[in-house]
């Protein structure tokens, strides 16, 4: 399997050079989500950087849309600029700038920690793995527990609200960007909360890995939805209006 850098740059973690079309040198990735990725590299010897923020649902990159940025010299402003463009925080929403993005054209990726494997985990193919608590059973390698005792759990309880079917159609929804109000205050909490958290740290913690639930296997469950969803690009091309 050939691994193209348009490819790679979707799994790269933090850390990772990564060289556009066009530029000599290569920019750093800051911080990312399973959306957008910061990026910088050093503009002169008074340590300010040049920065693009990159959108992997509609491939281009750019600068925010401000008249004046806020910098993005530290890890600190990188976090902030990453949660603008993402909408996290309340009335301080940004996007990358209408007037100035580019099409993303990657030619080149380089992780400086761990090169070799991270090739080997774009190359794996997850799968859904049933916990048990039969004696002597352990999960898997390269296994991350996605049950309600996690961060990863379904915020839809079978019982509460609705029955198995209907909790997996409303977690698929929820993925989708659909929010459930018609559920208790609660829950649409704990919605809110798991949307942040994935749009944060799913790619880094959850791609590339099996995702271990109780569900038998063959039945409904949220973590095949999981797996579905973090390993399947989406290519998207700006509408005339986002352009």
């Amino acid at each position: 399997m050939t691994v193209t850098p348009m490819k790679l740059i979707q799994f790269a973690p933090n850390g990772s050079l990564v060289w556009f079309d066009g530029e000599k040198a290569p920019y750093r990735i800051r911080c990312r989500s399973e959306r957008y990725i910061i990026c910088t590299k050093p503009y002169n010897p008074q340590r300010t950087v040049l920065y693009c923020i990159v959108d992997l649902y509609h491939w281009i990159r750019g600068p925010e849309n401000l008249v004046f940025g806020f910098g993005a010299e530290t890890d600190e402003q990188c976090f902030e600029m990453l949660q603008r463009v993402m909408g996290v925080v309340p009335h301080q929403e940004t996007q990358i700038s209408r007037r100035h993005y580019a099409p993303l054209s990657v030619v080149r990726v380089e992780n400086a920690y761990c090169f070799k494997p991270h090739i080997e985990f774009i190359n794996a193919v997850p799968e859904r793995i049933q916990l048990s608590r039969k004696k002597g059973w352990r999960m898997p390698a390269n296994t991350v527990k996605v049950d309600r005792s996690t961060p990863w759990g379904n915020p839809f309880v079978v019982g509460v609200h609705g029955d198995r079917t209907r909790c997996i159609e409303l977690f698929r929804a929820l993925c989708g960007g659909n929010l459930c109000i018609s559920v208790d205050p609660d829950c649409v909490i704990k919605q809110q909360t798991f949307m942040r958290r994935f749009e944060l740290y799913g790619v880094k913690h959850l791609r590339g890995k099996n995702l271990a639930c109780w569900c038998h296997v063959g039945s409904p469950c949220h973590a095949d939805i999981l797996i579905q969803l973090l390993n399947t690009r989406v290519d998207r091309q700006p509408s005339a209006e986002e352009s």
